[in-house]
């Protein structure tokens, strides 16, 4: 696969990796954003930034990597003017100005304040009277202390990064929260809010935009949201994105284990994620039946009763063949 993905943004967690002084601002959810995969400590994750923050030489990488824009991953799910705007964009070797959000734009004066810099320097510089630079001035060398010497090398000392997993950042931060300490940064907070969004894309995927919504709505608790995150990220972004297996393999795994627990409302939501994961009606009945024997008959009659009102729905919906 190419190492890159253009999408919208699905929530205002990220930030922008682009340089000065757009770097470390938010991505809007909805805002169109660029992702460079990158390995981090043995773990793939997209390192982001706004469209309009990747450089002539980012798309002269791309052009180099990959056949055709339509192989970036994400390209497709673009509106028709979008794709327009990225497709002119690798033609052209630039992002257009409109593009640029203002976070990434210098404050106005600014390069007018270099030119001027720049202008005395080199009258300083002129020494013959009449413009011409013969040469530039010696910078004054400064005798350091061993104090500051020392000061210096402790500076060039670089702790190595803790080897983290995503799970137990995401706990940390849940607990940080709790306690009123969101202000501590996590070493490997990069990485876990990538994997929250692959999961937040995954779950979507499979469950569809519309459950999706309905267990992460703006309303939520803050007691609630913490569960949603984790089931998004540990389950969703850690799991679900694993190579190995497909994905109708994997729904109909999760099938038989929310059938044998009895969890009703979670079978319903992955009866539908199933179908959408093309798995076939035989396919999910013969799974229910195999479960059914070793859960025991009224468990599996209870949960037949269930999964038999979401494939009638489905068959209304015309999504799946009746």
């Amino acid at each position: 696969m190419s190492g890159y993905r253009i999408e919208y943004s699905p929530s205002s967690r990220a930030k922008c990796k682009g340089p000065k002084p757009c770097a470390e601002t938010v991505i809007v959810k909805g805002d169109l954003r660029f992702g460079t995969l990158l390995e981090i400590e043995g773990n793939l994750s997209y390192f982001w930034r706004h469209w309009g923050c990747v450089t002539p030489k980012i798309l002269d990488d791309v052009k180099k990597s990959i056949g055709a824009v339509t192989e970036i991953h994400g390209y497709e799910d673009l509106n028709d003017e979008d794709k327009a705007k990225v497709s002119t964009a690798l033609d052209e070797g630039h992002v257009a100005d409109a593009d640029i959000p203002d976070s990434a734009r210098k404050p106005e004066g600014e390069e007018e304040g270099k030119v001027a810099m720049n202008a005395a320097e080199k009258a300083d510089a002129d020494e013959d009277g009449e413009g011409e630079v013969t040469g530039k001035p010696e910078k004054a060398k400064a005798t350091k202390t061993k104090a500051e010497e020392g000061e210096e090398e402790q500076k060039k000392v670089t702790k190595p990064r803790s080897k983290v997993h995503p799970l137990d950042t995401f706990l940390f931060i849940t607990r940080a929260s709790s306690l009123g300490k969101m202000s501590q940064a996590t070493p490997n907070e990069g990485a876990h809010d990538e994997i929250f969004q692959a999961g937040e894309r995954m779950r979507r995927k499979v469950l569809g935009d519309a459950w999706v919504d309905g267990n992460l709505k703006p309303d939520t608790t803050d007691f609630m949201k913490s569960m949603q995150h984790l089931a998004t990220e540990a389950a969703w972004g850690t799991i679900w994105t694993r190579p190995g297996l497909e994905l109708k393999q994997r729904s109909l795994i999760v099938i038989a284990l929310l059938m044998s627990q009895g969890k009703e409302a979670e079978l319903a939501g992955h009866i539908r994620g199933a179908v959408n994961n093309g798995c076939t009606e035989i396919e999910i009945q013969e799974t229910m039946l195999q479960t059914s024997v070793y859960c025991g008959v009224p468990t599996g009659v209870s949960m037949f009763r269930v999964a038999d009102k979401v494939i009638s729905q489905l068959k209304a919906e015309g999504l799946l063949k009746a």
